[in-house]
């Protein structure tokens, strides 16, 4: 029995079904949380983490992003940004998304019940993007202060929801926040099997991917091409930044793609984009490609 007629089938016998988000019902395209305040550079991915240690720190409830962000060390970044960039790395859980339209259709209520910072507006946007049809509610842990791992978020919202424990499933994959957490609260809950973590941000993008493709010329590029291209980028950038007085060209047409990938082309990019040039270079007919004379400084 696969994944997503595994969930349909623990959840026959129940009127409601709630679910952890993240790692759940959302992906992400890094191989850790943190992996995404690095894409936004050395400088933030540091005070970042600094932040939230702070904000914790501080108070005994759930922090929420605003108050991460009033820490000192975030004073000269902006929210919003790290908003954008969640928007842009998530992705569905293919088989809990195939379940979720399925249990819609049945008319089973749907909720999700989160610890997260991150403000209900955010995971609605996040899961819209993700193509999840309406929840009939959301519970996020900093709205109420209260998380999931101590019973009292789901507390909170059986009381607020008007349902009983009984009535009820919650599948997340976390042991401790929900299936532990769910049970404090006398809720049925189901662990959700997981495959191990994705190795880097690259293997995790491609397994998040990849089965959204509708052809094996996307697939390809999914899963060769596109690693292919962004570790040559990444590389490329690194030389850049050890010599950053040199000048940095493209040569048509064998750097066409790479142009078009690599920052300062054409395309968004969490990389800082370093000037680039655009040069066209022909071949002739029985005389090979035109070699540009060397020229100091250049890469």
């Amino acid at each position: 029995m696969n994944l997503t007629k595994q969930i349909c089938h623990k959840a026959a016998h129940f009127d409601a079904v709630a679910f952890d988000v993240f790692d759940t019902l959302i992906k992400r395209d890094v191989a850790v949380p943190t992996g995404l305040f690095r894409l936004m550079g050395d400088d933030f991915y540091a005070a970042r983490i600094r932040a939230e240690r702070e904000a914790r720190a501080a108070q005994s409830g759930e922090v929420t992003l605003a108050e991460i962000y009033a820490r000192p060390c975030l004073a000269r970044y902006d929210a919003a940004a790290e908003c954008a960039a969640e928007l842009a790395a998530c992705a569905a859980n293919k088989p809990v998304l195939d379940a979720v339209q399925t249990l819609k259709k049945q008319g089973k209520k749907l909720y999700y019940i989160s610890d997260m910072y991150l403000p209900q507006t955010q995971i609605d946007a996040m899961l819209r993007r993700c193509g999840y049809p309406c929840f009939d509610g959301g519970f996020v842990s900093c709205t109420y202060g209260v998380q999931k791992r101590s019973g009292r978020l789901f507390k909170r919202f059986l009381q607020e929801i008007g349902l009983t424990a009984k009535q009820l499933l919650f599948i997340g994959d976390s042991w401790r926040a929900d299936v532990a957490g769910a049970a404090l609260a006398g809720i049925t809950a189901w662990h959700l099997p997981t495959p191990p973590a994705p190795a880097d941000n690259a293997a995790a993008f491609v397994e998040n991917r990849l089965p959204q493709q509708r052809s094996d010329g996307e697939s390809l590029g999914f899963s060769v091409l596109g690693p292919l291209a962004a570790a040559f980028c990444q590389w490329l950038h690194a030389r850049r930044a050890a010599r950053p007085e040199a000048r940095l060209y493209f040569l048509a047409r064998d750097m066409y793609l790479m142009r078009d990938v690599m920052p300062g082309g054409r395309t968004p990019s969490f990389y800082s984009p370093p000037a680039a040039a655009w040069l066209r270079r022909f071949w002739r007919r029985g005389t090979g490609p035109q070699c540009w004379p060397p020229c100091r400084g250049r890469l």
